[in-house]
This record gives structure tokens, C-alpha cells and sequence, in this order.
């Protein structure tokens, strides 16, 4: 059963007010198998530790699976935030 339901329910029951919801793709690695950390996929801390930004995470991150009117791909939190009612024009899943 998909989750959003479910997630309906429990903000029901306790009366809160719930967000708007949204799907994205799946995140699929290079054999195009669903990303798993149980089967080698990186995760946030490894890239932390290889110096990548918090910033370039969430950017990238953000980015995966949706197609926005922006000139660049490189966007800061206030421009993601004020870009997250765009439609998403993708699909397909992230490879």
C-alpha cells in the first residue's frame, strides 16, 4: 500500500493540518536497480567527508528528477524553496 495514505490518516487522527504532497522518482544506480545503502550506494556522511558542500547536497539532491524554467542548475535554498511549486516535467527515473 503506498505510504501517502497512510501518512493522511495519522495526520487526521491527530488532528494537524497535513502538507502538500509530492512524488519523486526513484533514485536507480548504473544497472538501473533501486539505490540501497545495503548494496554499496554512498551516503550523506561519505560525501561530507570527501568535502562536498551541504549546499552542492541539497542542490543536487533537489534537482534529481525535475525539470524547472530556471537559466541554471545551480540554485540556493531560497531560489529551490520559491521553485518547488514548479510542475515536475520528469518522469523518468534519476540515474
Amino acid at each position: 500500500m503506498p505510504s501517502t495514505p497512510k501518512h493522511l490518516a495519522l495526520y487526521q487522527a491527530f488532528g494537524w493540518q497535513p502538507p502538500a504532497f509530492a512524488h519523486v522518482g526513484l533514485l536507480l544506480d548504473q544497472d538501473h536497480h533501486k539505490l540501497s545503502k545495503r548494496n554499496g550506494a554512498a551516503d550523506l556522511e561519505e560525501w561530507r567527508s570527501k568535502g562536498i558542500f551541504p549546499e552542492a547536497i541539497v542542490n543536487f539532491v533537489a534537482l534529481l528528477g525535475w525539470s524547472h524554467n530556471e537559466r541554471n542548475d545551480v540554485m540556493s535554498m531560497e531560489e529551490l524553496i520559491r521553485n518547488v511549486g514548479a510542475p515536475i516535467r520528469s518522469k523518468i527515473p534519476s540515474l
